[in-house]
């Protein structure tokens, strides 16, 4: 009775221990293809492998990523800029290439209405700044009369070339009295100088010059003579030395165009041998504006009164072109 007891106990052992086994074997065979599958994606896979990402964040990891210096930074982006502008004047340079060129016939329809022009100024003393001046000079040059139909508005065209190559001509000699000069010695001395050459060019066209005042007088053609005007005194100012950026870039320049405006109308009723009577007035009136400019810089209520005054002045004069006048 003891023998069978004792072996139904080891035949129950040994099925335990065998299906124990066959468990454990069971378990191994279907965990095992899962851990490969898993291990093959793992190699696969661009991201980094599990015990790189367990090293970066293991606490025990005291590598440091590095980081550039300020002034590494800033030499990165500069260049960087640098780049940049070159690869911009690059793509400015090819655009450039490629518009398209310059229309010769438009040229030289340009150069026939300048020759024109410049004919017709010969006739304005004569006939007044007209059509007919500039019929006359085409004619003068081998050109038919019919050819004013090229001027629409007529007698302004002549005169605004008139005014735009009497100013050119200014700013050459503003140039050689300035050339190689740092400084002008005496900058009320040289604006009077300058503004009486730039009035001299008016003396052969005087017995007419009226006329020509009367047309930029309109409405239509107000633009185009404050243009002129403030172009003049910009140059001038500009040639004596006067840069600067604050009011005085105001006053001297309003300064200027009046001083020029008020002496030109002095001129027309003056019958002395060489407008030598224009002269001295218009010494008198630089002396004038040069004092009072001081009178008012030594007073802050004065000079903020006449700033507000000038700058208002000035705006106006703006608004009118029409152009937001900048020089």
């Amino acid at each position: 009775m003891a023998l069978e007891k004792i072996a139904k106990f080891r035949l129950i052992k040994n099925t335990s221990s065998l299906f124990s086994r066959l468990l454990v074997a069971s378990s191994v065979e279907t965990f095992l293809p899962t851990s490969r599958n898993f291990a093959q994606r793992l190699e696969s896979s661009p991201r980094r492998p599990i015990v790189s990402l367990s090293r970066h964040f293991s606490s025990q990891n005291t590598t440091k990523i590095p980081s550039d210096s300020l002034d590494d930074f800033r030499a990165r982006e500069e260049a960087r800029e640098a780049e940049f502008e070159k690869q911009n004047r690059a793509e400015e340079a090819q655009n450039e290439a490629k518009e398209s060129p310059v229309d010769e016939e438009q040229e030289k329809v340009d150069r026939m209405r300048q020759e024109i022009l410049r004919a017709a100024l010969e006739f304005a003393p004569s006939v007044g700044w007209t059509r007919e001046a500039i019929t006359k000079g085409a004619e003068s040059i081998g050109y038919p009369g019919v050819v004013h139909g090229m001027f629409p508005d007529g007698g302004v065209e002549l005169i605004q070339y008139f005014y735009s190559d009497c100013n050119a001509r200014l700013v050459e000699w503003l140039q050689k009295e300035t050339e190689g000069v740092e400084k002008v010695p005496n900058p009320s001395q040289f604006v009077c100088r300058a503004i009486e050459t730039r009035l001299r060019m008016l003396q052969p066209y005087l017995s007419t010059w009226p006329q020509a005042i009367g047309i930029l007088s309109l409405p239509q053609n107000a633009p185009k003579a404050l243009s002129n005007l403030l172009t003049l005194a910009d140059d001038i100012c500009y040639y004596s030395g006067d840069r600067a950026v604050n009011i005085s870039w105001y006053t001297r320049r309003v300064g200027v165009a009046g001083i020029i405006k008020i002496t030109e109308l002095y001129m027309l009723q003056d019958k002395s041998m060489d407008h030598q009577a224009t002269w001295k007035f218009l010494e008198r009136r630089m002396d004038d504006a040069v004092f009072l400019h001081s009178f008012f810089m030594q007073s802050d209520e004065a000079k903020n009164q006449m700033q507000k005054a000038i700058t208002t002045a000035f705006e106006t004069g703006r608004n009118m072109l029409g152009l937001n006048y900048k020089r």
